[in-house]
């Protein structure tokens, strides 16, 4: 399987883990709003999402111009797809919580707010022939400097 493809793929799945909890939640079939906002554990949870939030976007859509990363990526297409895929996980473990907590607090809107951040940032990172060549060209370029 070509590797943009199967990056698709794993892109789909990313975003589409929460769909059917989506569903779930919001026909009544699962009811865990047990977070209140008031309390200490909501305001944690509160803190804890905005960190993953303003850390995990920027960093996810950082990710491969990082150094390090762009050693890794260089004339490698394995080692492409699989901080591809560390970079959708970075996403997708933010929009997750952010998600999940957004039904455990009662619908507290921040974490609505924040997951429609991550959803945005999603449009950012779907998989290109294009951007494959550019961001491993941007890497080749980066090794002879």
């Amino acid at each position: 399987m070509d590797t943009i493809k199967y990056l698709r793929i794993w892109y789909i799945a990313a975003l589409a883990i929460i769909i059917p909890l989506g569903v779930l939640f919001e026909s009544g079939m699962i009811d865990i709003s047990f977070v209140e906002p008031s309390s200490i554990v909501g305001y944690w949870a509160m803190m804890t999402g905005a960190a993953f939030t303003i850390i995990g976007i920027p960093l996810a859509l950082k990710w491969m111009t990082l150094r390090r990363v762009k050693a890794a990526i260089k004339d490698n297409e394995v080692a492409y797809r699989m901080h591809y895929i560390l970079r959708l996980y970075i996403l997708s473990l933010t929009l997750d919580y952010n998600f999940l907590f957004y039904y455990m607090s009662g619908c507290e809107p921040a974490f609505g707010y924040m997951a429609l951040m991550v959803v945005v940032a999603f449009l950012f990172v779907w998989p290109s022939e294009d951007k494959m060549r550019y961001e491993m060209a941007a890497a080749g370029e980066h090794g002879e400097s």
